[in-house]
This record gives structure tokens, sequence and C-alpha cells, in this order.
């Protein structure tokens, strides 16, 4: 971890601004693996990102939406020390839906599953990207 603390002068003399002291954390790792690009951070603060593609049959009845069967999430780069917090997003190349997730752990991004108001096979990909602790 560095500490910094800086001192500027606008050129005018003996006028200066003193900056407060700023942390700045240092990367300890960043890579691709699969899906997944991530980052690990000295703090333990560690991120991973990602797309999977997929094509979905929203066609189970529910009541008034048809929701897909749940689409698996590829394991994460690296075990996260305790489950990360999610995020989901839903781009499609056909067929706009709703996302919702369910069981993420510290090994991967758990069930996604996807739900619209009438059915049909949708396809695109689910954008995830999640934020927690390695050590």
């Amino acid at each position: 971890m560095k500490y910094t603390r800086s001192v500027y002068t606008n050129g005018t003399a003996n006028v200066w601004t003193y900056n407060a002291w700023a942390c700045s954390q240092s990367l300890v790792a960043e890579g691709t693996s699969g899906i997944w690009q991530y980052r690990k951070w000295e703090n333990g603060i560690a991120e991973c990102w990602g797309k999977q593609y997929v094509e979905v049959s929203c066609s189970i009845a529910w009541g008034s939406l048809y929701e897909g069967n749940g689409v698996a999430i590829s394991q994460f780069p690296f075990n996260f020390i305790e489950t990360p917090l999610p995020c989901y997003t839903w781009h499609a190349t056909n067929g706009a839906a709703f996302i919702e997730y369910a069981n993420p752990t510290a090994t991967s991004g758990g069930t996604v599953y996807l739900a619209r108001p009438t059915s049909l096979t949708v396809k695109g990909y689910i954008s995830m990207y999640f934020v927690g602790k390695w050590k």
C-alpha cells in the first residue's frame, strides 16, 4: 500500500496548496481464464467479470410470465473467501427478458433464469461482474 501527499504551487510566491493523504492499492494479479477477466488487489479485494452466451427457451408458465430453465454460470477463475457481490445483465440479440439469479457461491456465479411476458426462445449473452475478498 502506498501513501502519498502532494504539495502544489500556482506559480505565485507564497501560495501553496496541500492535498490530503491519499492511499493507492497495488494490483497483485490480473488475467483471463475462460469467459473471465479478473483483478486481485493488495488489500484483499478481488473482482472478475465476463459474459456467457446463451440460448434459452422461455416456455415454462410462471403466473403471467414465461421462464426458461436455469443457466449454470461458469466457475470463477479463483475462489473468493465468501460469496461475492454479484451483478448480472441480459444483452439480447433477439427477445427481451428479465433476469433473476439464485445461489451464487464463493466458487461460481450460481444459476441465472430468464423470464419474459410471452413464450419465446431468446438468444444473447449474460454479462456479469463480481466483487469480493480473495484473502
